[in-house]
C-alpha cells in the first residue's frame, strides 16, 4: 500500500493531535487532582485547627475552674480559721469569767466564814 506523501503528513498531524490531546486530557485530570487534593489538606488543616481551639478552650475553662475551686478553698479555709481564732478568743473570756466567778465564790465563802466566827 502505497500512500501519497501528503497523506502521511496528514496521518502524522492527526497522531500529533490525539498525542496532544491525550497528554492536554491526563494534565487537566492531574491538575484537578492536585486542586482537588490542595482543598483537601485545606480543609483538613482547618479543622485540627478548629479542634486545636476547641482544646484550648476546654483547657482554658478547666484552669479557670481550678482558680475559682483554689480561691474558694482558700475562702473556707480563712473563715474557719476566722471562727477558730473567735472560739478561741471566746473561750478564753469564758474561762476568765469562770475563773473571776470561781474567785467570787471563794470571797464569798471566806466572809461567810469570817462572818460566823466574827
Amino acid at each position: 500500500m502505497v500512500r501519497e506523501p501528503g497523506q502521511a503528513d496528514l496521518l502524522m498531524a492527526s497522531v500529533r493531535a490525539e498525542q496532544s490531546r491525550v497528554i492536554g486530557d491526563v494534565l487537566e485530570a492531574s491538575l484537578k487532582k492536585m486542586a482537588e487534593n490542595r482543598a483537601r489538606l485545606a480543609e483538613e488543616r482547618a479543622e485540627r485547627e478548629r479542634e486545636a481551639d476547641r482544646l484550648r478552650r476546654v483547657e482554658e475553662r478547666e484552669r479557670a475552674d481550678a482558680r475559682a475551686l483554689a480561691e474558694k478553698h482558700e475562702r473556707r479555709r480563712a473563715y474557719f480559721a476566722d471562727l477558730a481564732r473567735r472560739g478561741d478568743e471566746w473561750a478564753g473570756v469564758l474561762a476568765d469569767r469562770e475563773a473571776q466567778d470561781a474567785a467570787a465564790e471563794r470571797r464569798k465563802a471566806l466572809g461567810s466564814r469570817l462572818d460566823a466566827r466574827g
